[in-house]
């Protein structure tokens, strides 16, 4: 065991002759590499702690404040600081409180790196951070976690299901959590994914301590010179040993990204309950949750209620599911009321009526390198099948209504994302700048009417992304043109009345001459009716939209210059 040597209190006397004003500090030693096992500990060239061999603590001292402090590390084998390997002079802040924790590596050579672009540097150093002597509050326990494990990636500590620290990387500590005494399974995930391993921490008899949580040792031992396997401890105020948390079994789980897509403005705000217990509050339309981590193997109600609701009682729907331990999107679409909005006549589609769309095997990269890959969801209630084109050409054919695509990797860029009824031409385009998210896996959801006036007003259609953090989506921008950049071009088709009874009137403008012609597309893509218009020079046009022999229902109306189209949404209704 080591000791403290009566030189620190030389050390203390000198110094606070020179500044009356102290600081307190903890020392913990948590260098794994197996040639710092045990080492000296010197300060301003005194012994300081003797034999401080690793996963022992030093409890809470005072120290002189407002005046430098060398301390220097030697083998314990040392006679002065002159054999040190390793030292680093500190000002402590006088008044406060601090936990030093030595860890890293001598050298780096036989040891494994660590890919975390925001892991510390590996070389051994003496880390001060913000400590606590006692809980804040009397009856609670305060703690933070602290990352030492070398060759470990960020990591997320795991407790009920909820991720109470994410991604602290080597050489980090996390802030003080509070939480009351009990027993608590503390699962350890790389950042945003599942827990890989659990461990047991018992806090039920330290109501009014302060403790730090260590992640100690290493991933792969014989990747680093046969040393000590990673655990998780517990370090008191006083010092000591480490307290080994011991390993338990981790139960199954899964990650579930939930994306409100549900256009019904009866649904603008919602919960998202788990049996009786609260999973989500207060989900937007538009929005989506980073991956939640739920039980794995076993029968949870989903429900889905106002975003008002106090309890599971008053959801609106409800949903059974079993997953199996995974990635999985689940999408939450459709309407509450059927009967007040436009039909879909696509036969193809999923019921309008409010549901949740599940897609498995959600990828958390890229596939390839470089690229990005993107699933696609179809969640607009009065949109027919449609086809995705990148560049003019089909990038996904025949989604309908409450479809996933199967995922598409494309090199990083800006794409122009056309959307086109089934076998036809686009009749609205979006830019997808995806150039700044090479090796990320991405979801872009159709979302919203097509023609928000037979919708009860709801939100217009467009393309939106979600990232795997979730927050608000992403709108893809409409492709919009000016007489400048498109004097080959045509827009402003307006058609009046809309819905159409009867006879209608159109009306269109082109940038340049052009023979023109006009075409009426059912939801399923097909070409109802043909219409020459001529020969028109550049500037507005008007022209007569006969339909009294067309079944009632949504259409397009696409106008074709050669150069150019230019379509909208038609109702007719008899």
């Amino acid at each position: 065991m080591f000791t403290v040597i009566a030189a620190l209190a030389l050390v203390v006397f000198s110094a606070i002759a020179v500044s009356a004003q102290t600081a307190k500090i903890q020392i913990i030693h948590n260098a794994a590499d197996p040639a710092a096992e045990t080492v000296d500990v010197y300060a301003n060239g005194e012994i300081l702690i003797n034999d401080f061999k690793f996963r022992t603590a030093f409890g809470y001292v005072e120290v002189p404040a407002g005046v430098p402090i060398t301390v220097a590390i030697a083998p314990d084998t040392s006679t002065s600081a002159a054999s040190k390997v390793f030292d680093k002079t500190f000002t402590l802040e006088a008044g406060q409180v601090y936990v030093a924790v030595a860890n890293g590596l001598l050298k780096l050579d036989g040891f494994a790196t660590n890919a975390d672009l925001n892991a510390r540097p590996l070389t051994f150093d003496v880390y001060p951070v913000a400590g606590r002597t006692e809980a804040k509050e009397s009856g609670t326990v305060d703690l933070f976690a602290w990352h030492g494990s070398t060759d470990a990636p960020a990591v997320d500590v795991v407790a009920g299901g909820s991720r109470l620290i994410q991604g602290i990387s080597y050489g980090s500590a996390s802030s003080y959590l509070t939480v009351p005494p009990g027993v608590y399974d503390l699962g350890i995930a790389p950042t945003g994914g599942a827990p890989i391993a659990t461990f047991r921490a018992d806090v039920s008899g330290l109501g009014g301590a302060a403790i730090v949580i260590v992640a100690s040792g290493f991933l792969d031992p014989a990747a680093n010179g046969g040393g000590p396997a990673f655990g998780l401890f517990a370090v008191a105020p006083t010092g000591g040993d480490f307290i080994v948390l011991p390993s338990v079994p981790t139960p199954p789980t899964a990650l579930v990204q939930i994306i409100h897509n549900a256009a019904d403005p009866g649904a603008s705000v919602v919960d998202v309950w788990a049996g009786t217990s609260r999973l989500v509050n207060d989900l937007a339309f538009r929005t989506a949750t980073e991956f939640l981590l739920v039980p794995a193997g076993v029968e949870i109600p989903i429900g889905i209620a106002p975003g008002t609701s106090d309890t599971s009682a008053q959801t609106l729907a409800t949903f059974n599911v079993n997953l199996a331990p995974g990635r999985y999107i689940v999408t939450a679409s459709g309407l509450l009321d059927t009967t007040e909005f436009a039909p879909n006549g696509d036969a193809s589609a999923a019921s309008r009526s409010f549901s949740l769309y599940s897609a498995g095997d959600i990828r958390s990269v890229a596939s390839e390198v470089g690229n990005v890959d993107i699933l696609v969801f179809h969640g607009a209630t009065d949109a027919p099948k449609v086809d995705i084109l990148a560049g003019g050409a089909p990038l996904i054919s025949g989604l309908s209504y409450g479809q996933y695509a199967e995922y598409k990797s494309v090199p990083t860029g800006s794409y122009v994302i056309g959307v086109a009824p089934a076998g036809g031409a686009a009749i609205a385009s979006f830019t997808a700048d995806v150039s700044t998210l090479g090796g990320k896996a991405i979801s872009v959801f159709a979302s919203g009417f097509l023609d928000p006036d037979v919708n009860k007003g709801g939100v217009a259609f467009g393309l939106f992304a979600a990232l795997p953090s979730g927050g608000a989506l992403i709108q893809l921008p409409p492709v919009t043109t000016s007489v400048d950049e498109t004097s080959s071009s045509i827009s402003e088709l307006n058609v009046s009345p809309n819905p159409i009874t009867g006879d209608a009137r159109f009306s269109y403008y082109i940038y340049r001459d052009a023979t023109v012609t006009a075409r009426l597309i059912d939801v399923t893509g097909g070409s109802v009716a043909l219409i020459n218009l001529g020969f028109a020079t550049a500037g507005r046009h008007q022209a007569s939209l006969g339909v009294l022999n067309v079944p009632s229902g949504p259409y397009y109306l696409v106008i074709d210059s050669g150069f150019g189209t230019v379509s909208t949404m038609i109702n007719i209704v008899r």
